[in-house]
């Protein structure tokens, strides 16, 4: 873990190994909790579980990211795909794509639709394919 100060805040570095390297910028002292893992023994061949050190930031992370994964799965079935190399172009896309989807999840809850009853994924896909 290292820190710098930008702008009068303090931000910690994290770096952590789970299946893959992490890395998580932060503006909170992280600590650390016990997380249980399964680690196979190379001798024995046998699963075990072993107790580890994670910093606390990549536990909070892990409960918020639903919602953004979400979006971003929802994003990828009605995608507007421009091919531009204008990068303005390209954020207004992403940013009407994040509307669409957004609109839709709410009509869905103000109506109280389930997934059989909705119909309103032709009308979006419909409309970003015309775009």
């Amino acid at each position: 873990m290292s820190s710098c100060v930008i702008n009068n805040t303090t931000t910690y570095f994290i770096s952590w190994m789970d299946k893959k390297a992490v890395s998580l910028l932060c503006t909170w002292k992280p600590n650390k909790d016990i997380v249980e893992r399964n680690s196979k023994n190379p001798q024995s061949q046998v699963y075990e579980k072993i107790k580890i050190d994670r910093p606390t930031a990549v536990n909070t992370y892990n409960s918020c990211m639903g919602g953004t994964d979400m979006v971003d799965q929802l994003i990828s079935y009605y995608r507007i795909n421009l091919r531009t190399s204008h990068w303005k172009r390209k954020i207004y896309a992403h940013m009407l794509n994040v509307v669409c989807v957004n609109s839709h999840i709410i009509r869905k809850t103000k109506n109280n639709l389930t997934k059989g009853k909705d119909k309103g994924v032709q009308v979006v896909s419909y409309t970003l394919h015309r775009l």
